[in-house]
Formats: C-alpha cells, structure tokens, sequence
C-alpha cells in the first residue's frame, strides 16, 4: 500500500511540474525544499517497509521450529487420545460382546438404544396421559400392550445375544439388567396373566374399589414396576463423565430456565390455565435433572466441598425436594392407589388428602429457585454477600431494638394503656392499642415504621405529645438510623471485599500471563543460554527497538527504569 502511495505521489509530481512556470523565484525555492524533504521522508519509509519486511520474514523463521514442535505435539497428542480411545472401545466392546449369535450385535448400537429410550419417554407420557383420562380406555390399554410387547422384545433379544452374561458380572453394570427383567416380569403378569386367569375363570375380579379383595391382588401390587420405567433413562445419563456441567454454556441455560420460570410463578397466580401444571412439572424435571448430574460430577465433594458453594448446593437440594414432594409425590400415591386398589382419582385423593394436604406448603419453597441467578450475576452475587454480612452485624443493633420497644412498650401500657396519665380513666380505643405490653409492642412498632395510626388517642394531650415526641426522635431518629448506617457499612464492605477477592483472581492470572511472556522474551535476549543477560545481549536488546519495546510492555516498566534496572 505505502508503494502504491508512493508510486501516486511520482506521478502527480510529473504533473504538477508544468506549473512551477507560474511561480516566482521565492515560491519555487520554497517548493524545492519542501520536495527534497518529502524525498527524504520516502527515503525512510522504504527503509522501515524493508525493515518491516525483515522482522517479518526474522520471526517467521523463529517460529517455524516452534511452530513444527507444537504440531508434532498435537499429532502425539492424537495418537496417544486415539490409542486410549482404541483401548477403552475394545474394553467396551468386550464387556458387550456377546456370546450369542454375532448377527445380533446391533442390540448394543447407538440407533437402536435411542429407539428404546424413546419408547420409554412416550411410555411415561402415555401413563401421564392416561391418568388424566385425555384419551378412550381401550387406547390406553392397547398402548400398554404395545410397550410390554416391546420391552418382552428388547430384553428376549438381549438374552439371546449377552445369554447368561447379561446378569452376571459386576453390580454396576448388571443391576440395569435385572431391573429390566422385574419390569417385564411385572408387566406380563399385571396385563396378560391376570387377565388371563380372570377369562379362564381361575381367579375373581374384585367387587369394591375402596378396599379391593381378590386373589389378583398380589399381582395388582406389580404395577408398581410401571413407575420403574423411568429409571431406564437414567442409564444413558448414568454412564456418561457429564464434563459439560461445568460449561459457562449449561450455567447460562440453567439461569434462562429460571427467568422463565419466575415469570411463570407470577402468571400462574394471576390467570387460570390448565398447562401451568405441564410447565411446572417440565421446570422440576429440568431442575431435578440439573441436581442429580451435577451430584453425579462431584459425588460427596457436593456437599462438604467450600469452593461448590454449598450455600447453593443445600438450597437447590432443598427446592428439588420441596418441588418433588409438591408435584410428584401426592400425585404417586394417588396414581399407586388407583392402580393396585382400581379406585378412582377423586377417591384416590380424598383418601389421602387429609393426611398429605401439609406437603402443599412446599409449593412456597418454589420461590427459592431465584437464588440460581446469583450463581451467574456477579453484582447480584456480591449484593447477596453484602446482604448476608449486614445481617450477622444487625444481630446487636435488633437487640437493642427490642429491648427499647419492650422499655417503651411498658412506659406506653402504663401510661396510655392503663389511663395514669389520664386520671385513671384512659380514652375509648386506646386499651386496643395499649391494654397490654405484648399490644403497646405491636403499636409502638407500626409508630416507629411511620403508622401514626395508633397515637392518635394519645397526642390529644400536651403529656402525650410529648411522650409520642420523644418516642419518635429514639426510635425513628437514634435506633433506625444506626441501624441504616450499620447495614450500609457492612453492605460497602462485604461488597468491597469481594470485589478486592475478583480483582485478586483476575490479578493473578494476569501476572502469569506476564510471566510467561517475559520467560519467552529472556530466551529471545539470552542467546548464549547461559541463564543470564549479559551487557552484550543488553545492547543487542537496545539496538532492537521492537523486542525492548515488548519487553517494556511485559514488564509493565518504562524504557528508563529499565535502562536503571540493569544497571543496579
């Protein structure tokens, strides 16, 4: 570009020397000094371009070898992930191989467990769905059908592949199995034994459906397996190193899901609509979710290790079970009623209502689930700190709140309450306010946070204004205003002090940083090797402005101090 801009210059210059004709002797000496001094200017800047063109090509051939070691290092990098890669697949594929016809191999595949994790997601919403009676009976059971007929499949096939090593070997890996068997085990006696038996006219169908009594009761009880199903999910969660919970990605998609849902709590409130249950359930779902793989991450270290926030740990445990014992666990009972004793949702609910109607209140710990924002928002987090430090301080000054108000509250009961300021006969209304020390407590505290509304018996007397006086500059003057001061400083602090522990961290790793340039830097300036700048190398460095003026810069340190530095 600076030759192409040179080239211009020469040849608006031929041009423009056919006007030198109109000039006076003064003005064409003049533009030969300016012309001879832009010569020189071009003079230079061809020879920092040819410099440029130099250090280009200098650092270029510097870090080609480092270029080439590092691409060496990433090709053994590979091989070596690709030869551990080969070794736990064939440690995999080992422990999957089957004993059974090869043929059937294709049970173990990627496609075909996908396939059946989908046939459980829509097992599960089909027995949701049901309960709900949104669709006719006789679907429902054709449905059930369906997935038992599938799940007999799936496991028949997997036996006829893995044989007696699909329930033999170690308990983490055969459990799965078995709890597969139970389920279709279960299934074929509730859906197609009993049902048989009762046709055959081997066993009698009960009569009631509060208390149901029959010889198929035992075989009622296996529904239960039903709800198992969904522990079939959790295989493929199970086994995997859930790396990604730990990714700035999942933070934000878990904090999304919370705003969300604190839109949600208030809408819920204000309008009727029979989806928010759908929605609440999808957030506890997401939540739980959320829980259980970060549990599975860090195992015990969830709960007693200090750099997890176990603040936050505790609290999302809490809010998990709170949800779960609101959203799941009343309706699991009913749905378990309704399959082992044929009753009905309505009686289902009456039965157990009464004794289960306290868990509602966990509903309320559902606002807890805000507190994830402060995980991701650094200012919230900060004022969350502030605010908890504010509250160890406030400890003394609410004390001496109370006991001012207890004080007080006695003054006021015997004065007001009791009528001595009033010649024993206290004015209609001020016994409600003032008849007792627990109710002179509750006045006295709605007069110092601005309700006047209890004084208006006791300011219609020169003594009595004076006592409401003297009651507002204590309480409202002296105690409210200690305590503003007393929560605002601690609330600078708490919020200074993490802010000082950030700038900490960031401080830290920028000094690393700068560390390692430097480090790269002394082996530029050392070329002997021998550990040390020597006064040689130090005027090397000197006469190459470039590399001093990074290393300026990556010592945070003028070219003057420098200069004094290794002179010292």
């Amino acid at each position: 570009a600076a030759r192409q801009a040179y080239a211009a210059r020469q040849s608006t210059r031929n041009g423009d020397y056919d006007l030198t004709a109109n000039l006076n002797d003064a003005k064409t000496e003049e533009l030969e000094h300016l012309q001879d001094e832009i010569d020189e200017l071009e003079v230079r800047e061809a020879d920092i371009m040819q410099r440029l063109d130099d250090f280009d090509l200098l650092y270029k051939n510097r870090r080609a070898p480092l270029v080439q070691e590092l691409q060496d290092v990433q090709e053994k990098m590979q091989k070596v992930g690709k030869e551990i890669q080969d070794i736990l697949a064939a440690a995999k594929k080992e422990a999957t191989l089957g004993i059974g016809p090869q043929w059937l191999a294709w049970v173990e595949s990627w496609t075909f467990s996908f396939f059946s994790n989908l046939v459980v997601v829509c097992n599960i919403a089909v027995m949701l769905l049901h309960r709900r009676k949104l669709f006719h009976i006789w679907v429902g059971q054709v449905l059930d059908n369906f997935f038992l007929f599938w799940y007999t499949l799936e496991l028949a096939i997997k036996i006829g592949y893995h044989q007696h090593k699909l329930f033999q070997g170690a308990f983490s890996h055969v459990w799965w199995n078995w709890l597969d068997l139970g389920i279709v085990f279960s299934g074929i006696m509730d859906q197609w034994v009993a049902p048989a038996f009762s046709a055959l006219g081997l066993a009698d169908e009960p009569q009631s459906t509060t208390h149901a009594t029959s010889s198929l009761q035992p075989m009622r009880c296996l529904r239960i397996f039903r709800i198992l199903r969904v522990f079939k999910l959790l295989r493929a969660v199970w086994e995997d190193p859930l790396e990604w919970t730990e990714s700035y990605e999942f933070e934000i998609f878990i904090s999304i899901i919370i705003s969300i849902n604190a839109v949600i709590m208030s809408l819920e409130l204000d309008y009727r609509w029979v989806g928010w249950a759908w929605l609440e359930n999808a957030f506890l779902a997401i939540y739980l979710f959320e829980l259980a793989v970060r549990m599975k991450r860090y195992g015990s270290k969830f709960f007693i290790e200090r750099s997890l926030n176990l603040v936050y740990n505790y609290m999302d445990v809490l809010m998990v079970i709170g949800g779960v014992l609101d959203l799941w666990f009343v309706p699991l009972l009913i749905f378990t009623q309704e399959m082992l004793f044929d009753m009905n949702g309505e009686e289902a609910e009456e039965d157990i209502g009464h004794t289960m109607s306290l868990l509602k209140l966990m509903r309320i710990m559902r606002v807890l689930r805000l507190m994830g924002l402060f995980r991701t928002v650094k200012p919230l987090y900060r004022l969350l700190l502030g605010t908890l430090e504010s509250l160890k301080a406030m400890q003394w000054v609410l004390a001496l709140t109370l006991l001012m108000l207890y004080a007080c509250a006695i003054i006021w009961t015997s004065l007001v309450g009791k009528g001595l300021m009033y010649g024993g006969s206290p004015p209609l209304g001020a016994e409600d306010g003032f008849g007792s020390v627990p109710r002179s407590l509750f006045s006295l505290f709605q007069l110092m946070n601005g309700d006047s509304s209890p004084s208006k018996f006791v300011t219609t007397t020169a003594l009595g204004q004076l006592l409401f006086v003297a009651f507002m500059v204590l309480a409202n003057w002296a105690v409210l205003a200690i305590l503003t001061s007393v929560v605002s400083d601690n609330m600078i602090s708490a919020s200074a002090k993490a802010r000082a522990e950030d700038m900490e961290v960031f401080q830290t790793e920028e000094n690393n940083k700068r560390v390692a340039r430097l480090r790269t830097l002394f082996q530029e300036i050392d070329s002997d090797g021998s550990g040390a700048i020597s006064q040689d190398e130090w005027d090397n460095l000197c006469l190459d402005p470039g590399l001093f003026h990074e290393l300026s810069a990556a010592a945070s340190l003028s070219e003057r101090d420098l200069h004094e530095l290794f002179a010292s």
